[in-house]
C-alpha cells in the first residue's frame, strides 16, 4: 500500500505544480509543457488527460492578470483521504487489456480548487493499477455529493471499472468533513 500512497502523493504534487503554472505568466509555454507531460505520465495512454494551458496566458493585460492571480490563489493540492485495495474487479474490455494481475486501487481525493475547509469533500476516486508501463491511473469516478454515490465519468463501458471487486484493505489518511463524503469514508 505504501507504493500506491507514494504514487498518489507524487501525482498530487506534480498536478498542483502544473495547475499553478497553467496560470503563471512567468512560466514559459515550454516549461508548462514539461510540467504537463509529467502529470500525463501518471495516466494510462487510454485516459483523456484534460489539462492544457488557456490561450489567454499570452495576453498580459490587467483583466487576464487578475483572473490568473485568482486562479493561482484558488488552486490547491488535492487531499488524499483514503486508499482502497480491491481484488478481482470487473473491468471493461479495454481495461482488461491494460491491467496486469487481479488487483486495483482506488484513491479517494478532494478537489484541486479551494473550497471552504468546512466542506472538505470527495471529488474523484482515481483507479490505479499495474500495467505494462508500471503503475498508472486507468480510470476515475466522480463523487456525487448530493446523493453520496460514485458516478462514472462516461457511458463507454469498455473503458470503465464496472465493479470494484472484493475489498482487501483500506488505508484511511484523513476524514472529509462534508456529511455524504464522511459517510462514504466511514463505510469500510
Amino acid at each position: 500500500m505504501q507504493k500506491i500512497k507514494t504514487f498518489c502523493e507524487n501525482y498530487i504534487t506534480d498536478e498542483f505544480n502544473c495547475n499553478v503554472a497553467k496560470y503563471d505568466y512567468n512560466v514559459t509555454n515550454r516549461e508548462y509543457e514539461i510540467l504537463e507531460e509529467k502529470v500525463y505520465s501518471y495516466f494510462d495512454d487510454s485516459m483523456s488527460k484534460g489539462y492544457g494551458r488557456a490561450g489567454a496566458i499570452d495576453k498580459k493585460d490587467d483583466i487576464y492578470l487578475k483572473l490568473s492571480n485568482k486562479k493561482i490563489k484558488n488552486t490547491r493540492k488535492r487531499i488524499l483521504f483514503q486508499i482502497k485495495e480491491f481484488e478481482d474487479p470487473t473491468l471493461g474490455d479495454a481495461l482488461k487489456r491494460i491491467v496486469k494481475g487481479n488487483l486495483i486501487y482506488r484513491a479517494d481525493m478532494s478537489y484541486e480548487l479551494q473550497t471552504p475547509s468546512e466542506f472538505s469533500k470527495f471529488s474523484r476516486g482515481y483507479y490505479i493499477a499495474d500495467t505494462d508501463s508500471g503503475l498508472k491511473i486507468i480510470y476515475f469516478k466522480r463523487f456525487d455529493i448530493k446523493n453520496g454515490v460514485w458516478e462514472h465519468q462516461h457511458d463507454w463501458k469498455p473503458s470503465q471499472v464496472l465493479e470494484d471487486g472484493n475489498l482487501i484493505e483500506v488505508e484511511k489518511l484523513q476524514a472529509p468533513i462534508e456529511p455524504n463524503s464522511l459517510k462514504e469514508y466511514n463505510k469500510d
